[in-house]
């Protein structure tokens, strides 16, 4: 809920309202806010309660400058692999999905989904579990909230699409270096575009 924004980023957590919401009862909703405030999701404290983390542009500038660290060695990592064939394929119908999004209010989230889906697959795939857990802890998915960042929206589903088959293509070619070279080029241009559009020099 809180990376579809659901729970907007300020908003205070009530457990009375979140309990009856989910349907749940208290004891496991308050595990679940511990965990998310361990992970960076969640704020709290005795006098304020608990409440939806505030990414500021700051926030986000080095979220990305962890996804331009971990994605690009994900992805040589997974290159090398001799047995990726089945992931290529699950890479390609992601890419499939992503080109038939529709350019409407409602298409933004289902193609984030597909974008931040494309990329954790490669992450998982590359079978190294201290980066898979790394990857998992630092927010990334929160950059795919179109609706909130409009920078991302200048993009077109069509050509989001196009860049992730061929960054698939590179992939293909089992050259880790190269898949490596492509992932971080990939990243870094959006992070150069998120740094522009917030007026930020560097992370």
């Amino acid at each position: 809920m809180i990376y579809r924004g659901e729970l907007a980023a300020g908003k205070r957590l009530v457990e009375r309202e979140l309990a009856e919401l989910l349907m749940i009862s208290r004891i496991p909703l308050r595990e679940a806010l511990i965990r998310l405030q361990s992970e960076g999701l969640v704020l709290s404290s005795r006098s304020t309660g608990a409440y939806v983390v505030d990414f500021s542009p700051k926030d986000l500038a080095e979220i990305y400058s962890l996804r331009r660290v971990l994605e690009p060695f994900a992805a040589g990592l997974f290159a090398e692999r001799k047995d990726q064939q089945q992931v290529l394929q699950d890479l390609r119908e992601i890419c499939q999905r992503m080109s038939e999004v529709a350019v409407d209010e409602r298409a933004w989230d289902n193609l984030d989904e597909c974008d931040f889906e494309f990329h954790w697959l490669i992450v998982q795939a590359s079978r190294h579990t201290r980066l898979i857990r790394a990857y998992d802890m630092s927010q990334i998915r929160i950059l795919g909230r179109r609706d909130q960042y409009r920078y991302l929206k200048t993009v077109s589903p069509t050509a989001t699409a196009e860049m992730h088959l061929k960054l698939l293509d590179v992939l293909a070619l089992g050259n880790g270096p190269k898949a490596e070279k492509a992932f971080f080029e990939h990243v870094d241009h959006a992070m150069k575009g998120f740094l522009r559009t917030y007026g930020l020099s560097k992370v």
